[in-house]
């Protein structure tokens, strides 16, 4: 059933409901709860390596320098990756029609800003252990390494809100989770007039 036919549906209930009734919509409801399609982070993660095998000096590959080396493609290949998940989420609202709600139920007045913080909340656990085993052999210190990773998750964010066209400025929630994914020292340079690929490379730089 997709919103249209669920909307159809609650047309043609009668108006009081019976416990069992409210059960069966709530049912409803959840299972047309959109599905979010994360398989083009994948992806993401195969085309951040590729670009990590390209630095030539072998030596940077043994610290953070060979991510500061590779962040023009980095920046590309979350962009890429970033884009294909818009585009999943145009196709959901086309074939299904519906909006993502919040957790109290309440419709969001944005969809695609809450599709993008709905991501958010999930690749943390989703990219942890992949992007892990990626930047072990280039990153060898581990907590380094964790705060690559949390850059890399932010900015896969960022680029997604790019991509919808959204300030994440317009946004407090959204401002949050990308701070808390990508550390504090992204917190006010999110919104810095320096260019995305300056201001990554700087916190790559400064691990």
């Amino acid at each position: 059933m997709n919103r249209k036919e669920f909307n159809n549906y609650l047309d043609s209930l009668p108006s009081r409901l019976s416990e069992s009734g409210v059960r069966k919509i709530i049912q409803l409801q959840e299972s047309m709860e959109p599905q979010i399609d994360l398989s083009p982070l994948k992806g993401m993660i195969h085309d951040i390596e590729d670009e990590l095998e390209k630095v030539p000096n072998k030596e940077a590959v043994l610290s953070t320098m060979a991510l500061v080396a590779a962040t023009p493609g980095i920046v590309k290949a979350v962009a890429k990756a970033a884009k294909a998940m818009m585009t999943k989420y145009e196709k959901l609202v086309k074939y299904n029609g519906f909006v993502i709600t919040k957790n109290d139920g309440a419709t969001v007045n944005t969809p695609k800003l809450d599709y993008i913080i709905s991501v958010g909340e999930k690749i943390d656990s989703y990219l942890n252990t992949p992007f892990d085993l990626m930047l072990k052999p280039f990153v060898q210190d581990p907590n380094k390494r964790k705060k690559a990773a949390g850059i890399l998750k932010a900015l896969t964010l960022i680029s997604m809100s790019a991509s919808a066209g959204i300030d994440i400025a317009e946004s407090p929630e959204l401002e949050r989770l990308v701070v808390a994914l990508g550390g504090e020292s992204l917190e006010g340079a999110i919104h810095s007039s320096a260019g995305i690929i300056t201001n990554i490379k700087k916190f790559f730089r400064d691990l």
